[in-house]
């Protein structure tokens, strides 16, 4: 699945921890969130920040046998 796939999939805590580490903007509504995310994406495609959309979009798809919690645009997954 392409990186834009992946970030539709994501939620407004994924894609805020997203930005964080691209240190952008996190506020605004999920469609400014995903607009914002796919920007850095066409502009700036670096390893880090596709290794961290592959990172998120794995602990969504994995949301029913995990417990998130985000924290200071962390994202902590573990097993409930």
């Amino acid at each position: 699945m392409s990186e834009q796939g992946m970030l539709r999939n994501f939620r407004v805590a994924e894609l805020q921890v997203l930005l964080g580490y691209a240190n952008l903007n996190q506020t605004g509504r999920k469609s400014d969130l995903l607009t914002r995310a796919m920007t850095v994406i066409d502009n700036n495609p670096s390893p880090f920040l596709q290794d961290k959309i592959q990172h998120l979009y794995q602990l969504v798809t994995n949301m029913d046998q995990m417990c998130v919690i985000v924290s200071n645009s962390t994202i902590f997954a573990v097993e409930c």
